[in-house]
C-alpha cells in the first residue's frame, strides 16, 4: 500500500444572513507538505448578496496572511503558516459574514502535491454546491 500524505484544510464561507447561519463556500485554504495556499472563487461577489468592497478586502486580507512572505518575518505572536495551529489562528481573526470552518484533514496519495489538493477540493466544496445555486 502507497504511503499518504495528509492535508490541513478550511473551507472559506460567507453567511449572508447572520440570523438564519447558512453559509455559502466560495473558496479554500490547504495546508500541507511545508506549505499553505488559497483558491477563491472570484465570481461570488457578483452574485449580489455579497459587499463587493467587503469581499475584495477579504481577499487582500487572506493574500496578505497566506501569500505574503513578509508576514512571516514581521509576527513575532503569529503561528507559522506551514503548521495546523496557523488555520486556528485564522479563524480567531474572522469575524462577521465571512467564516472559516473548522480545520479537517484528508488524505492523498504521497505522490500528488499541494496544488492538486488544493484545486481538488476547490471543486469539490466549492464549485459543486454553486452549480447548485
Amino acid at each position: 500500500m502507497t504511503s499518504a500524505n495528509r492535508f490541513h484544510y478550511q473551507i472559506l464561507r460567507y453567511i449572508p444572513d447572520l440570523q438564519r447561519m447558512e453559509p455559502r463556500n466560495f473558496g479554500v485554504i490547504v495546508q500541507g507538505a511545508g506549505q499553505t495556499r488559497f483558491k477563491i472563487n472570484t465570481r461570488f461577489a457578483q452574485k449580489g448578496f455579497v459587499d463587493t468592497e467587503a469581499f475584495r478586502r477579504w481577499r487582500q486580507f487572506l493574500g496578505k496572511e497566506i501569500d505574503d512572505e513578509q508576514t512571516e518575518q514581521l509576527s513575532l505572536f503569529r503561528p507559522a503558516k506551514d503548521t495546523p495551529e496557523f488555520l486556528t489562528h485564522l479563524n480567531q481573526m474572522i469575524k462577521g459574514n465571512f467564516t472559516l470552518s473548522r480545520p479537517m484533514i484528508t488524505e492523498y496519495r504521497k505522490t500528488v502535491k499541494i496544488d492538486s489538493v488544493l484545486e481538488d477540493l476547490f471543486m469539490t466544496v466549492v464549485m459543486e454546491k454553486d452549480k447548485k445555486g
